[in-house]
């Protein structure tokens, strides 16, 4: 009855129950979600290079993040990057790239398992870490969606200085303009030459220092084993 008198063991009891209840519902709640967590981690963390299509049809919203292999080629190239496998990630993937996995496999209903990584040689599990990578999934069809960034921004001037790096067409040009600002920088003191010799003998110094330089720079790449850009910009070696 509504005025019936209140046992409070019963009552406390009963409340007892509603929380512990309440508790087991939240934590199963978080069980779920974190199975989910680690399953994505796993396929992350999993090497497995997919061959087929996803049925993918992008909105308008996510087009903007599909890029083509040519793209990403084309980055990794001008940056200095590695596009590898996201198993050769050594650093933690952020859990906020982990909810963006859940998103996009729920909003289009499929699981992604091919994932990729563009990022600094720095940060990757090479054969012989946190820094601006990027998480793409393969769609197949050499498309690629652009999934999560963090980590910081590369600073600006990246470009310039990986720029003699980028192939043997762009090293060469870089080191005979080296060789040239070297070579009309010099005090005309130091060369024991006329002035109306002047131009000739700074021609000629500057493309002895860039036979000196290019040299020099041949030898330290493979000392320390560097290549070109656009030889090992998907090379999972630290040599390639």
């Amino acid at each position: 009855m509504i005025f019936d008198k209140i046992d409070i063991r019963k009552a406390l009891v009963k409340e007892q129950e509603r929380q512990t209840s309440i508790l087991e519902e939240v934590q199963h709640v978080l069980q779920l979600s974190s199975d989910k967590d680690k399953d994505v981690i796993r396929r992350i963390k999993k090497r497995k290079d997919s061959i087929d299509s996803l049925p993918f049809m992008p909105d308008k919203e996510d087009k903007k993040n599909i890029f083509s292999l040519n793209d990403i080629r084309s980055i990794c190239i001008k940056y200095r990057l590695r596009f590898l496998n996201s198993s050769h990630f050594a650093a933690e993937i952020p859990y906020e790239a982990i909810s963006k996995v859940h998103a996009f496999e729920k909003k289009y209903g499929f699981r992604i398992e091919d994932f990729k990584i563009v990022a600094p040689d720095t940060v990757f599990k090479l054969h012989d870490v946190n820094k601006d990578p990027l998480l793409l999934a393969k769609l197949g069809d050499d498309a690629y969606y652009l999934i999560h960034k963090w980590g910081d921004d590369m600073k600006w001037y990246r470009n310039i200085l990986c720029y003699p790096f980028r192939s043997f067409f762009t090293f060469l040009p870089s080191v005979y303009i080296l060789g040239l600002i070297i070579g009309f920088s010099m005090p005309i003191a130091w060369m024991n030459a006329r002035a109306e010799h002047e131009i000739y003998y700074r021609i000629w110094l500057s493309v002895h220092f860039f036979i000196a330089l290019t040299g020099f720079f041949v030898f330290l790449g493979a000392a320390f084993h560097r290549n070109f850009s656009a030889v090992n910009w998907r090379s999972h070696y630290f040599n390639g």
